[in-house]
């Protein structure tokens, strides 16, 4: 016979997993779609018929937008990661408080 806790543990976890699984597609679209930003970006540049010195400079430029924006990204990951280990280790309080 399961027990409410018992019920209420497993709807816990279904609901970890979803969110688990969406954050990662999230992420992996997210990586994918910048790489292809990045790969279209150079692709387009060194195709361009333009002077060598004027390629290698938007090269570059387009170089540090986008370590600017992937440092952006990095810190927004940060603190949603940080905000999603605070939110599971009060769920773990919780848990634990109902055990007791």
């Amino acid at each position: 016979m399961t027990t409410n806790d018992e019920v209420d543990d497993e709807v816990y976890e279904e609901e970890d997993f979803k969110d688990h699984f969406d954050s990662r597609a999230t992420l992996g679209f997210a990586l994918g779609l910048g790489v292809g930003v990045f790969l279209g970006a150079v692709t387009g540049l060194l195709l361009a018929p333009q002077r060598g010195r004027v390629t290698r400079r938007n090269i570059k430029r387009k170089f540090r937008d986008l370590q600017d924006e992937t440092v952006d990204h990095i810190g927004d990951w940060r603190d949603e990661a940080r905000k999603e280990l605070d939110r599971q280790k009060r769920k773990l309080g919780r848990r634990i408080k109902k055990k007791r």
